[in-house]
């Protein structure tokens, strides 16, 4: 059974001027993804479809950027090659775009995002590394450092993400693993968070080797352990949502004045008074895309700010502190290791109330939480015990349904915040349609737009 996605790869040609093709009935091809478990994963989950084309066609690549399409879903895959000559499998061969057939059913724009793939005339401001030849610098700076501190590599580092956030790439060393994280210019507040949470003490980060403020680069240590994504093993995510109200806690006095860290300012009060301009807000960053607001949608955004003023006066009265906020809380943002879970990659993070980021972290793993029966309020529990002084656990159990009603006014807020970064980061340029840009732009766009249509009085849980 194949991917509900379909899923192809775009791999230029050492002259810049083909692509690699496979045979088909009605000529040459783009190669494409066949693995029934493609759906599972992420498209920045780099590793898994690089390493799929690998084992397929014998060429170590990783990802430049993706072209992605939701109606019907599709994606393209702009891949790299590790090699400066790489040799086509005997399957396979390099094609002109105006000699690529592309039989029926293929997404319409695939000629076009094979134009786009092609050209390097407009490089990405979003995804700096995403440009022909952008992580050769990157890993020449990777092996200076591991030079520098004695440390002998492995190899090619392997790609183990790839999206608008960051880059994430894998060394074998004869230390351990490391990892070189590469940050585009939206990012910078990362490295700033990363030394706050260290100046601060109040929980475990990863071990930083290197750091390379003005061009956004970070070398890290493996911290050993696993993802507790990994794992359902429900005493182990205990101890894990002990730990995140045991450091929300600790970080309250650090953060009791916003504007002095590096973090975002949604504390309650702040979302509260955002709602008296919130349609003008998000409304024109919508417009002019598939994902803009008709009039009526706007109306009904409107109807339901009163109700969101009060749960927001609900939540405030029960006189919680804020606290540092993750912001995009999963379980592969949880590292269980021998010394301890270690909540990491706080760039997202936020002054706020601190339940938003169980709910979060909850919300990402319900699936298999509500095939354990009892499990999600055992989780729950653990983590409120932590704030027994705040109130009985009957009335932390009703602040926490609060807070989890109020959660898509912060993303909304969230995500607005972040396409007029992205906007400010792009300025006048307009992206190359099937550009690295277009994808931050059209991803930013997606999610808010998901976001605001789910405060829509009766939208539930439906997606944008």
């Amino acid at each position: 059974m194949a991917s509900a996605r379909a899923l192809s790869f775009i791999l230029p040609s050492p002259t810049g001027q083909e692509v690699l093709a496979v045979r088909d009935p009605g000529g040459w091809t783009l190669p494409a993804c066949e693995d029934p478990t493609a759906d599972e994963y992420s498209l920045g989950e780099s590793y898994f479809f690089n390493g799929l084309f690998r084992a397929r066609y014998g060429l170590d690549v990783h990802t430049r950027y993706v072209v992605e399409q939701r109606d019907p879903p599709a994606a393209a895959f702009v891949l790299e090659a590790h090699s400066s000559d790489p040799t086509p499998p005997a399957d396979a061969r390099w094609v002109a775009p105006a000699d690529l057939h592309l039989p029926a059913g293929t997404p319409p724009w695939m000629h076009g995002a094979v134009a786009a793939a092609l050209s390097d005339a407009s490089p990405s401001r979003t995804m700096p590394w995403s440009r022909p030849g952008g992580l050769d610098e990157p890993i020449a700076w990777l092996h200076e450092q591991l030079d520098t501190l004695g440390i002998g590599a492995g190899g090619h580092p392997e790609q183990v993400s790839n999206a608008y956030v960051s880059c994430v790439l894998r060394c074998a060393t004869d230390a351990g693993d490391v990892y070189l994280k590469l940050l585009p210019p939206l990012y910078n507040r990362e490295l700033e968070i990363l030394r706050a949470l260290g100046e601060w003490g109040i929980a475990p980060t990863p071990e930083v080797l290197a750091l390379d403020a003005e061009h956004r680069r970070l070398l890290m240590r493996d911290m050993g352990g696993y993802d507790l994504g990994e794992t359902t093993d429900l005493d182990v995510w205990e101890d894990a949502v002990r730990e995140l109200a045991r450091l929300q806690r600790a970080s309250m006095p650090f953060v009791a004045d916003p504007a002095a860290t590096p973090l975002h300012d949604w504390r309650v009060p702040v979302m509260r008074q955002s709602l008296d301009g919130l349609v003008e807000a998000v409304t024109p960053l919508l417009a002019g895309c598939r994902y803009s607001l008709s009039k009526h949608e706007q109306s009904l955004l409107r109807a339901a700010l009163p109700g969101l003023r009060n749960l927001c006066r609900e939540i405030e009265d029960y006189g919680i502190a804020p606290a540092i906020e993750h912001g995009d809380l999963h379980g592969a943002n949880i590292r269980v290791t021998p010394g301890g879970p270690v909540v990491y990659d706080w760039a997202w993070s936020a002054v706020s109330h601190p339940f938003l980021s169980l709910d979060s972290l909850l919300h990402t793993q319900r699936r298999w939480l509500a095939t354990t029966e009892g499990a999600r309020a055992r989780l729950r529990d653990a983590y409120l015990a932590a704030w027994s002084d705040c109130g009985t656990m009957e009335g932390l159990r009703s602040l926490f349904d609060g807070v989890d009603r109020l959660k898509t006014l912060y993303y909304v807020l969230a995500d607005a915040a972040w396409l007029r970064d992205v906007h400010s980061i792009l300025g006048d340029h307009r992206p190359v349609p099937f550009s690295a840009d277009a994808w931050t732009l059209g991803r930013r766009r997606h999610y808010l737009a998901k976001s605001v249509r789910r405060l829509l009085p009766g939208a539930g849980e439906r997606a944008a």
